[in-house]
């Protein structure tokens, strides 16, 4: 793989000296200039080796997805929503294809070779040796964020040279290599890291996220995707990695924080679920919440995350049994329609008795709403009228918008921040993104558990999970729902269901259908479905923001039963949008231009699933 020199990796370096620079006078010709620009300075102030860690920081860390992904998770909202790849479409190099950037991995690696020479008069040996623990988890981060889409690449760990042909051209390493060295990674950054940060240090990376961020890796590499034949060694290894982060994390202090809804607006070390995350904050760090946002209620590029039936109906109930379509207990969708009754029970438990993890994670119609721009006490009445796909929306008479949803009611929660208003939504948003949570160490470790045949103790974990959420214990030997899991498969489902609930817009649902290789729950699903909340035919129009009383809550009894549900297979009434994902690409190609330039179009070099003869298996 062709690279650009060590140098390019100072790009920052000059950066810095030339901020810090500025006040430099011109010089005396009979002096030798002090405040010349001199990447070498640099390795000689601890504050500029410092600013040098928090530009990578800045460069790798991640934060809030305010686009749908590929999945069955949301929607946009527009007539095309589906994304070309999830319809089974353009699946070639050209369209698909990842190109390579090792800027970061440039730059770690320049650090990493000049930190042995800084002397402790600059840096004490405590602080060269947690410099260099950071160092070497992002450089594991953006390795991995690679392989696990490629499988194998280039393996670069030291600074490249000008000149050199076999420092400038390097071919991919197998993919099991690249994972060791991944590891390797991690190990040594957890041995150099301490367990926790505290004062100005928080939130950086410490040994309790070097080790859970090990266990993600391992749950991967053990998985299907990866692990084809199923090799119990692999999940062992991923088993000892969860099991070592989840006491070294509870050692340091980390736990499930209590209440759920909670926890992204829970900063500092109060956030005790928080192991890896990035700290929003307001003028300094913030973020947009339009595409959060219903029309009326922000400016711009609104509804781009509607949630789908298909999120809806991941959570349970709140005690425990399954909403899930297609379980015994779950969803029927014709009776949904001709059995006013079943109807009827359906929606109570749907706006009253649904696990609490829903309502923190997704708006109900007819419900609260968290922006100022709803008048006050009134709900926000997303509901409808008439029949589809000609329906007529409430929420438009109640805001005095043109229009506020076509696509149903339900808006995202966990990154709108409370008390927002048009005004604010944009460039205000404040709610803390948690990369690795302490739920997730849980979940990695029960999914382990239970491919090793430990179903009490996978189940275990799944409970304390289910617990901290509010579900009802009731009775069994485990309680909380979970006692009806009692088969290796049985469990492996639940977990879906159940990352899919707890992780709900923590971008976590195409990343573990991958890994799984079960695209066909997407295929199966066959669009991106709705339950829309639909008035009976004996309610009078709504057509003015006087005709109905916005103060009522669905959750009443007598007011919901002026309305019914409505399941719409296909909301975008668009046959376009139809599941029709590739079950023979589970990793993606090297985009075309990095292929022909880096490696010279070596047939060796391109994935075997798209023409090649690379295996990333190996």
């Amino acid at each position: 793989m062709n690279k650009l020199s060590k140098y390019i990796g100072l790009g920052y370096v000059f950066f810095v000296l030339a901020f810090l620079s500025l006040g430099g006078c011109r010089p005396n010709l009979d002096y030798p200039n002090t405040t010349a620009i001199n990447p070498e300075i640099v390795w000689t102030n601890a504050s500029m080796i410092r600013a040098y860690l928090t530009d990578i920081y800045a460069s790798s860390m991640s934060g809030w997805n305010f686009g749908a992904d590929n999945s069955d998770e949301a929607m946009n909202q527009n007539s095309t929503a589906m994304s070309a790849y999830d319809q089974g479409l353009n699946i070639t190099v050209s369209g698909v294809g990842i190109a390579f950037n090792y800027t970061n991995i440039d730059k770690i690696n320049f650090m990493l070779s000049q930190l042995p020479s800084v002397p402790t008069s600059v840096l004490s040996k405590q602080e060269n040796n947690y410099l260099k623990g950071q160092c070497l988890f992002w450089r594991a981060w953006a390795y991995w964020n690679y392989v696990k889409n490629l499988g194998g690449v280039p393996l670069i760990t030291k600074p490249q040279v000008n000149g050199s042909a076999s420092s400038l051209t390097v071919k991919r390493s197998p993919t099991s290599v690249c994972v060791d060295t991944i590891i390797s990674d991690l190990n040594n950054a957890a041995s150099l890291l301490p367990s926790r940060w505290s004062g100005n240090d928080y939130g950086r990376i410490d040994k309790c996220a070097a080790m859970a961020f090990k266990g993600r890796i391992l749950l991967w590499y053990a998985s299907p995707l990866f692990n084809r034949s199923n090799d119990a060694a692999r999940w062992q290894k991923a088993y000892a990695a969860n099991k070592a982060a989840l006491d070294t994390c509870t050692v340091a202090g980390y736990k499930l924080l209590t209440p759920y809804n909670k926890i992204w607006q829970t900063k500092g070390k109060a956030n005790t679920e928080a192991i890896m995350f990035n700290n929003y904050y307001y003028p300094d760090h913030a973020y947009s919440m339009n595409t959060l946002l219903p029309w009326c209620m922000t400016q711009g590029n609104a509804c781009r995350i509607l949630p789908l039936v298909w999120q809806v109906l991941a959570f349970p109930r709140i005690d425990g049994s399954a909403t899930a379509l297609g379980t015994p207990t779950g969803l029927d969708t014709a009776r949904l329609r001709s059995d006013p009754a079943y109807n009827a029970n359906f929606f109570t438990d749907l706006v009253k008795n649904m696990d609490p993890r829903f309502y923190a994670s997704i708006f109900v119609p007819g419900t609260a709403f968290p922006s100022t721009q709803v008048p006050a006490g009134q709900n926000f009445w997303e509901v409808y009228g008439g029949s589809f796909p000609n329906y007529n929306d409430f929420g438009k008479y109640q805001m005095g918008s043109a229009n506020v949803g076509i696509y149903g009611g339900f808006y995202p929660l966990k990154a709108v921040t409370p008390g927002t208003n048009q005004i604010t939504s944009q460039q205000q948003g404040g709610n803390i993104w948690i990369e690795i949570r302490y739920a997730e160490v849980l979940m990695n470790l029960a999914e382990c558990a239970n491919e090793l045949g430990n179903r009490t103790e996978s189940r275990g974990y799944i409970a304390q999970i289910r617990q901290r959420a509010g579900i009802i214990k009731g009775s069994g030997a485990i309680g909380y729902g979970l006692d009806a899991y009692n088969n290796q498969g049985a469990v492996r489902n639940l977990l879906i269901s159940e990352r899919f609930a707890e992780f709900a817009q923590e971008g976590k649902r195409w990343d573990d259908l991958r890994r799984l290789m079960r695209f066909d729950i997407l295929n199966n699903e066959k669009y991106m479905s709705q339950l829309f909340f639909v008035a009976n035919a004996g309610l009078p129009t709504i057509n003015s923001q006087t005709g109905f009383d916005w103060t009522q809550s669905i959750q009443t009894d007598v007011v919901r039963a002026n309305f019914h549900l409505e399941f719409i297979s296909n909301v975008t009434n668009n046959a376009i949008n139809t599941y029709n994902l590739s079950t023979n690409h589970w990793f993606y190609p090297i985009a075309l231009n990095d292929f022909q330039k880096d490696f010279n179009s070596d047939n060796s070099m391109q994935n075997n699933e798209w023409g090649g003869t690379f295996d990333p298996l190996q």
